[in-house]
């Protein structure tokens, strides 16, 4: 019994699509993992292999394997080397931020020498496990406040100042990892000792940057409202609206408002709610007309209605009722 037959083809076009993947940053070991070929036959098909050219065919099925392979640095990869790129920029981000490295390589349970290489641009390849661990972290950190006012973040903040690194949120989408992406105005001013704010965030000159990052937590979260982003940076709501009024951005601050408004709106609905099942436990036949009275609510019918409680509006309108019906009698 014979075997199937083995079809070749022509290699030219698969050596082609593999010099394209190296050159978007995937490495021979990331490829062949990807593809399920031994990186040995990606070499004899790049380069040549015991003296000899590249090769002229491949088997058809090798060929579908490597055509399968994306140029996507970020794979599912569990083990082996990748591109930095995309982990340089996330810890410089989040140095930006205020986090120092000694915190990050503690968070990780990194040595503190790996990340210098990665920040400083001198790592041409890391490993998975590297790459994944700060991914993590990031995803993390970039979901709470920043770090409190110290020495260490100040000088973390100055730094990325200095050297021009940018903020988490001016990547857009999956930007972070795609080597020709740009982030959007990266420039700082620096944070003195004395102030270890978030001012070095929202200096004049960085209004542009910081309307790219109430943009794309608006992006992440539609409902944020002014006070929200102003709790996450530790800064006041006037201090939010007026960066974004320098930077043109009136579309921002009419989204943040219109969601200030529908969370007052719920807030006082709920507040709302306790206060008329207390006035319905001292009073059980209110009526509708007194309720509002008694609480100075025109919208009352609307705010119960918005906090889930139409139960009370019925209860409420069912005194009334009876209260008309009681004056025919």
């Amino acid at each position: 019994m014979t075997g199937a037959r083995v079809v070749w083809v022509e290699a030219a076009p698969v050596r082609e699509h593999v010099r394209r993947l190296l050159a978007a940053g995937l490495t021979k070991p990331q490829i062949g993992r990807r593809s399920g070929i031994a990186p040995n036959t990606i070499t004899a098909l790049i380069e040549g292999v015991h003296g000899r050219g590249p090769s002229l065919r491949v088997r058809r099925t090798t060929a579908g394997q490597l055509f399968a392979v994306e140029p996507e640095l970020v794979g599912p990869e569990g083990g082996g080397w990748v591109d930095p790129i995309g982990t340089m920029r996330r810890l410089r981000s989040l140095v930006a931020l205020g986090w120092p490295v000694k915190v990050l390589a503690q968070e990780t349970r990194l040595p503190t020498n790996t990340f210098w290489p990665i920040l400083d641009e001198r790592a041409t390849k890391i490993r998975v496990s590297t790459r994944d661990r700060v991914m993590s972290l990031y995803e993390q950190l970039t979901r709470q406040p920043a770090p409190p006012p110290s020495m260490g973040a100040t000088w973390a903040r100055n730094r990325a100042a200095r050297r021009a690194w940018p903020l988490p949120c001016v990547w857009s989408g999956n930007g972070i990892d795609d080597p020709d992406a740009r982030p959007v105005d990266a420039r700082y001013a620096e944070a003195t000792p004395g102030s270890q704010s978030f001012q070095v965030l929202i200096a004049p000159e960085t209004v542009r940057q910081w309307a790219a990052v109430v943009e794309h937590m608006l992006d992440d979260d539609p409902g944020l409202s002014t006070a929200q982003v102003a709790a996450r940076f530790d800064r006041t709501a006037g201090t939010i609206s007026a960066a974004l009024r320098r930077a043109g951005r009136p579309d921002l601050l009419d989204r943040l408002a219109a969601n200030g408004v529908r969370h007052d709106f719920h807030d006082d609905s709920r507040r709302r709610v306790d206060q008329v099942e207390d006035l319905l436990v001292i009073e059980p036949d209110l009526t509708l007309a007194e309720a509002r009275d008694r609480l100075g609510r025109d919208r009352l019918t609307e705010e119960l209605a918005a906090a889930g409680r139409t139960d009370l509006r019925e209860r409420l309108m069912r005194n009334t009722t009876r209260r008309k019906y009681r004056r025919t009698q």
